[in-house]
């Protein structure tokens, strides 16, 4: 019941939430980014690399800081 109702509440927000574990695979993620995604023509499900959905010349980028995040360092962009 309790994850039931929060993935309820993530999903009824506009803003986007996901999460991700050490392997980059998405562990969580809500309506409003997979629609985002998905207007894109990307799926951006539970069990798929973070990284495959961005564009290649990008992905180093966001390692770097997902590394960080993953890390525990709290950090602003």
């Amino acid at each position: 019941r309790k994850e039931a109702n929060l993935k309820s509440l993530i999903d009824n927000t506009q803003d986007t939430i996901f999460a991700i574990d050490t392997n980059y695979l998405i562990t969580v993620v809500n309506k409003t980014l997979k629609d985002k995604y998905a207007s894109m023509g990307i799926d951006l499900s539970e069990g798929k690399s973070i990284l495959d959905a961005l564009p290649e010349h990008l992905r180093e980028k966001w390692k770097a800081r997902y590394d960080r995040a993953l890390a525990g360092e709290r950090y602003t962009m």
